[in-house]
């Protein structure tokens, strides 16, 4: 993904920012495939980047942390009930939406418990940490349904 900053009418490139691979943009709950939101400064944006994924759009956060470049903004995952240990760190979130006037990210994880089709989903909600360069969850996964 390739960053560019608008000066005295003219467009320059500020950073190149790698993915390993990059399905279709777009779709899923945020619009369209690359939205701007104020989720690390109020002074420069960042941008959620959606991925479309087999059955869910999946997210990323591309954005200039303070003191630091450009690059892919990493998740301190919490554990959700009914999957797997992680190792609490993930690059990518499941069906991520802006709340909180676009300062946090909330996403809902379905635990495929006894299969995904009756899986419970969870709420996560995030919000980015300077203190670790990353974003934390604000809270511990909530079910937002049984179906």
């Amino acid at each position: 993904m390739d960053v560019y900053k608008f000066v005295q009418g003219e467009w320059y490139s500020v950073a190149n920012v790698q993915y390993a691979t990059l399905p279709p943009l777009g779709g899923g709950t945020v619009g369209n495939g690359i939205v701007p939101a104020y989720l690390i400064s109020a002074n420069r944006p960042a941008y959620l980047v959606t991925i479309q994924g087999a059955s869910n759009p999946f997210n990323s956060v591309v954005g200039k942390i303070p003191g630091q470049g450009w690059s892919k903004i990493g998740f301190m995952t919490p554990q959700v009930p009914g999957l797997p240990t992680n190792d609490g760190f993930a690059s990518v979130v499941q069906d991520g939406q802006l709340v909180d006037g676009g300062h946090e990210i909330q996403t809902s994880v379905d635990n495929c418990t006894p299969d995904c089709a009756q899986g419970a989903n969870y709420l996560i909600t995030y919000v980015f940490s300077s203190a670790t360069s990353a974003f934390i969850a604000l809270n511990a996964p909530v079910v937002a349904n049984n179906t």
